[in-house]
């Protein structure tokens, strides 16, 4: 079992971080769960526990990333607006979506579809569909129709006229309708992303968005580090 929706918010001394059900119906949050569990269950419950609250800020800047998408999840702009968060590989950013993801479902009061997937996972669904003579639409269809998409790791490699193609009409569909996208791309800049995917693909995507620079050192690199001090500091001391 993976924690509750409303688990690890904001602590008190009652024992218990479950909402008063004489303010919240009880059919909205049966409603909020079941989003929540659906998201948990597609992108993997490493990610069930993600919070702003747990996000380690050791830093200035990550402290204003976390400040900048509290503000963004809870503001009733957020089911409208599409959101990028780019950065080396190990940053935290994939946390920091899914507690974006967790806020915007607990202080929503109409909760729209949210549908995950991933870059490389969504190319691999289109050769799946090819090689078994599907359209690709088969594949992309609840990418545009959903309330909420949720895209990791969008950039991964350069992406080829195909990748491109599919990906242009998804981003065009979603813009044309006003249905948000919340990304993730390992890249730096902007230019990097437009050199990955292309100009117009990022032109739609930085349309009146909330883009979150994270760029520090990744954590994953830290901890090898630490683990890699300890492990010859041991040596030295056998």
């Amino acid at each position: 079992m993976h924690p509750k929706l409303y688990e690890a918010e904001t602590p008190d001394n009652s024992g218990s971080n479950e909402p008063d059900f004489d303010a919240v119906s009880l059919e909205l949050h049966k409603e909020r769960s079941r989003r929540w569990d659906a998201f948990i269950e597609d992108r993997g419950r490493r990610y069930a526990t993600c919070r702003f609250e747990n996000f380690e800020c050791d830093t200035p800047k990550k402290t204003d990333a976390v400040e900048q998408l509290q503000a963004f999840a809870g503001d009733t702009s957020a089911a409208h607006r599409n959101l990028l968060l780019w950065g080396p590989s190990g940053t935290g950013k994939d946390h920091l979506l899914a507690a974006c993801v967790h806020r915007f479902l607990i202080t929503r009061a109409t909760i729209p579809s949210i549908e995950w997937t991933s870059g490389p996972r969504l190319f691999s669904q289109l050769r799946s569909a090819i090689s078994q003579r599907e359209s690709d639409g088969s594949v992309t269809r609840s990418l545009k129709q959903a309330g909420v998409l949720v895209v990791s790791d969008l950039a991964m490699t350069t992406l080829t006229d195909f990748q491109r193609e599919v990906l242009y009409d998804i981003v065009d569909s979603r813009y044309s309708n006003a249905r948000p996208i919340w990304l993730s791309a390992n890249v730096v800049s902007r230019k990097a992303l437009e050199e990955a995917t292309s100009v117009q693909i990022v032109d739609r995507l930085i349309d009146d968005a909330v883009y979150v620079s994270c760029n520090w050192p990744s954590y994953r690199k830290v901890e090898a580090n630490a683990g890699l001090r300890s492990v010859n500091w041991r040596k030295i001391n056998a």
